[in-house]
């Protein structure tokens, strides 16, 4: 029998009744990083983007998140995570992402790996999204057009409860990636 996804909606009580603290913002539906630009003013803190990968070779599948207005490149990412060429990182379809996060394409959200019992999923960080500071962190609530904002321990209480251990990248200015 399929698993049942957690949708937006349940996806707030599911916060709340587990002690975790967050901001929701309703906003105009976005499907892309420079859309929510435009919506950023009515959510200060830190926003992101949310990338679902799949390695070529194993099939293996990643969420990366990264700075919104960090510069991507997968080939660097592959390199990071020592996948050759071979079996480097690709987009998965819409399609993977439905079955193993029960989200769209425009929605992907860290958040929707509350949805990711199995475990199956990699989480990939830019590790600024760790760093200690008192912004909040907004991600989509399983749909485009609503975010929640966690403060750092907000979120590091989230991924302890759903049992995810993030790898942390570091991201250098001459577009180099390491794993930390």
């Amino acid at each position: 029998m399929p698993h049942k996804f957690l949708t937006s909606e349940e996806l707030i009580p599911f916060l709340t009744q587990n002690g975790i603290d967050f901001e929701c913002v309703e906003h105009e539906a976005v499907f892309t990083v420079d859309a929510m630009k435009e919506e950023m003013s009515k959510m200060p803190g830190l926003h992101y983007k949310n990338l679902f990968l799949r390695e070529r070779k194993t099939g293996g599948f990643y969420l990366l998140v990264a700075a919104h207005d960090r510069v991507m490149n997968l080939n660097a990412v592959s390199k990071a995570l020592r996948l050759t060429s071979r079996s480097g990182l690709r987009f998965a379809s819409e399609e993977q992402l439905m079955e193993k996060l029960g989200v769209r394409q425009g929605s992907v959200t860290l958040l929707a790996m509350a949805n990711d019992v199995d475990h199956c999923v990699t989480v990939l960080l830019d590790s600024t999204v760790m760093e200690q500071n008192d912004h909040l962190r907004w991600f989509h609530l399983m749909q485009n057009d609503v975010s929640a904002g966690l403060s750092l321990a907000a979120l590091k209480k989230f991924l302890d409860l759903i049992g995810c251990q993030p790898t942390l990248l570091t991201f250098d200015s001459d577009g180099s990636v390491y794993i930390e």
